[in-house]
């Protein structure tokens, strides 16, 4: 897949395609909490269906399931990964932030944010799967967080 066809997936919410095309990935069974949420979507296990909007030999891209903000993207490496510095090669590191990278352009393609946030959240209770969160801050949207005008 190419960059070029990223934000118009982004825009329609389209499926590229089918759970049966993205399989790879192990389901780790983690007690009590059940499946991990990105492997089971990998092996395509029912409850745990998303939109993919981008995927290449290492990673994958789909919707958030329940989005904050319009257009809110997760991004994950197809293995198993727990630990989102020591978890990967300088190699595999790099080539997940590119996957961060183009989908997070794609997402200012679409949606034209006053700024795009990434974030990789989770821990091992919760979400273990490594995945970052990209979300596009809507236009025009004041920060929570402002300085004090300049004296």
């Amino acid at each position: 897949m190419s960059c070029e066809e990223i934000p118009a997936l982004v825009e329609e919410r389209h499926v590229v395609r089918g759970p049966e095309a993205v399989r790879s990935g192990s389901l780790r069974d983690q007690d009590p909490l059940g499946p991990c949420f990105v492997c089971a979507f990998l092996k395509g296990e029912p409850g745990y269906e998303h939109e993919l909007v981008y995927e290449d030999a290492d990673h994958v891209a789909f919707l958030h399931r329940w989005p904050t903000l319009p257009g809110k993207v997760l991004v994950a490496p197809r293995e198993h990964v727990e630990d989102v510095v020591s978890g990967f090669s300088d190699d595999g590191y790099m080539r997940m932030m590119q996957a961060v990278c183009r989908v997070a352009l794609a997402v200012e393609a679409v949606l034209a944010p006053e700024r795009v946030y990434l974030l990789s959240l989770g821990s091992r209770q919760g979400n273990p799967h490594v995945h970052w969160h990209v979300a596009a801050l809507p236009p025009g949207t004041e920060s929570p967080v402002t300085s004090p005008p300049p004296s």
